[in-house]
């Protein structure tokens, strides 16, 4: 019988899209924390950074993704989707010692615009460097440069939607979901197009899935969602091999 690690403990710690994920289970930031805005007229979903003296430093839009690079640094990333997925997912490393305070919240937001094609983030201090990673790129493995920041990263798993040619197995489907394996140590990337859910037939935009972490002994990625069971996918990364209980 095959035995299968706990997924909330695979999982734990794992990048999910705001503002859910900031709420519960955030990237530790050192001096930093995620809070939910106070002032927001409507609730837009929009999450704020604030430093060690409560003051706001930057602002994220929702399905936004934080990872902790080091404790001065976080990596922000999100694919755009205005009327139909973007053909890139856009990524910034920010380098949170030279965050200054936001005096003007409001402007803030409005500048921002809306989650679906607005900016994703938002700070007026330095970005390390901003990077585009594509997302009509062709199945097989893929070079990549990405940049000296992120050599120490072995893997990321990055879920976004196939687009252009990439996604022509899917035609007849509502969703191109895929894992997006980066690996920059080995400046590579390597592309799982998620079958079980494009095909599956589910209540889409009701039914998602989060966030995926590879379990590093057996190598096989685990995910959870909103709506759906956490699962374990089979050798292939594209199909389930075991759903669990819902905890």
């Amino acid at each position: 019988m095959i035995k299968y690690s706990n997924p909330t403990e695979v999982l734990s710690g794992a990048p999910g899209p705001s503002p859910w994920y900031l709420r519960w289970d955030s990237p530790k930031l050192d001096g930093f924390e995620w809070k939910e805005p106070d002032d927001e007229p409507e609730k837009k979903g929009r999450m704020l950074l604030l430093n060690s003296k409560g003051n706001a430093v930057a602002v994220i839009n929702m399905y936004t993704y934080t990872m902790a690079l080091d404790e001065h640094s976080v990596l922000i990333w999100r694919q755009q989707y205005a009327t139909k997925p973007a053909d890139t997912i856009q990524f910034e490393v920010v380098n949170l010692m030279s965050l200054p305070e936001i005096f003007d919240l409001q402007d803030a937001y409005k500048s921002m615009g809306d989650y679906r094609s607005g900016q994703y983030v938002f700070h007026q201090g330095q970005s390390s460097l901003r990077f585009k990673v594509r997302t009509n790129l062709t199945l097989r493995k893929q070079s990549y440069d990405f940049p000296g920041a992120l050599s120490k990263l072995d893997e990321l798993l990055v879920l976004a939607s196939l687009t252009g040619e990439a996604a022509a197995d899917y035609r007849e489907s509502a969703v191109t979901m895929s894992i997006f394996a980066l690996r920059p140590a080995s400046n590579s990337i390597e592309i799982y197009p998620q079958d079980w859910f494009n095909t599956g037939g589910l209540d889409y935009g009701y039914q998602w899935v989060t966030r995926v972490a590879r379990e590093p002994k057996s190598g096989k990625i685990y995910g959870e969602g909103f709506r759906i069971s956490p699962f374990v996918l089979d050798e292939t990364s594209r199909n389930i091999e075991k759903e669990f209980d819902q905890t």
